[in-house]
């Protein structure tokens, strides 16, 4: 039977969200479609996402194993939540965004350790708009010119075979 749970809040605030599989009779893939959100489907057993956007929307997980898959779903609510501008976002596993809000031009300060990563930027919609994959090891500071974004709110997804941090990044000129 497939079933899941969320850290999102009951204010509706959390706009990043994690999803668990709670699923019984040992799933062995997941399929999971996140109606408003960035990206809008994983593969993942446990996948983190942003909604970018206020709105109520349906998440669905559809677990499988050899013996056939199970469907849960359970609605996902995003409010206009206060927010206030920072000077640098830290992120957990040791990057860092400087300024934000920026005008397009910022400082990725990454250390991701031995394993390669990539940085893809999306929009509101899900569109990747910027990528750059392979970063090496300890890459340090990866200085970004965008001067083709629009002003607005993007989704800074950084990983290596999975997504491993999803944060935003505001453009305001």
């Amino acid at each position: 039977m497939a079933a899941f749970s969320t850290n999102a809040t009951n204010d509706g605030c959390s706009d990043t969200v994690q999803f668990t599989d709670n699923s019984v009779f040992n799933p062995t893939s997941w399929l999971w479609i996140l109606q408003g959100a960035i990206p809008s489907t994983s593969t993942l057993q446990n996948p983190q996402v942003v909604y970018p956007n206020q709105g109520n929307f349906t998440a669905m997980l559809i677990a499988s194993n050899a013996n056939g898959s199970d469907t849960a779903y359970q609605a996902i609510t995003n409010n206009n939540c206060p927010t206030t501008g920072i000077g640098q976002v830290t992120i957990s596993d040791g990057a860092a965004i400087f300024p934000n809000p920026n005008d397009g031009n910022f400082i990725l300060s990454v250390t991701v350790g031995a394993e390669n990563k990539s940085i893809k930027i999306y929009n509101n919609i899900g569109q990747v708009v910027y990528e750059h994959a392979h970063i090496a090891g300890n890459a340090g500071a990866i200085t970004l010119s965008l001067p083709n974004l629009s002003n607005g709110v993007y989704l800074i997804a950084i990983g290596g075979e999975t997504v491993s941090e999803l944060h935003k990044l505001v453009i305001s000129r």
